[in-house]
């Protein structure tokens, strides 16, 4: 599975928030 750049920039800051959250 290929996953575009902007994609994983987006899962990236997702996962960073969550982070930030959690």
């Amino acid at each position: 599975m290929k996953l575009s750049r902007r994609s994983f920039m987006k899962a990236n800051a997702v996962a960073a928030a969550a982070a930030a959250a959690g």
